[in-house]
């Protein structure tokens, strides 16, 4: 599965929009669950930069994934 890494939240995001946090050395951590990326909160999206919000949002459209309303750019 392919993973995008999100420098501005310090998390990694797969290709199904669930993301993981990153470990000290920068990969993901897989040791715990998840968290999709509609459960997020505002701050989390807020946080994103350009190119990391490119990223998410372009798997938030293509899974038709619905983000609660205020929770984006």
């Amino acid at each position: 599965m392919k993973m995008f890494k999100l420098e501005s939240v310090g998390c990694w995001i797969d290709e199904s929009g669930v993301t993981f946090p990153a470990n000290e050395n920068g990969d993901p951590d897989y040791t715990g669950t998840g968290v999709p990326v509609e459960e997020c909160g505002s701050n989390w999206h807020n946080t994103l930069d350009a190119t990391d919000f490119a990223h998410v949002h372009e798997i938030i459209e293509y899974y038709e994934i619905k983000i609660p309303d205020g929770e984006t750019k």
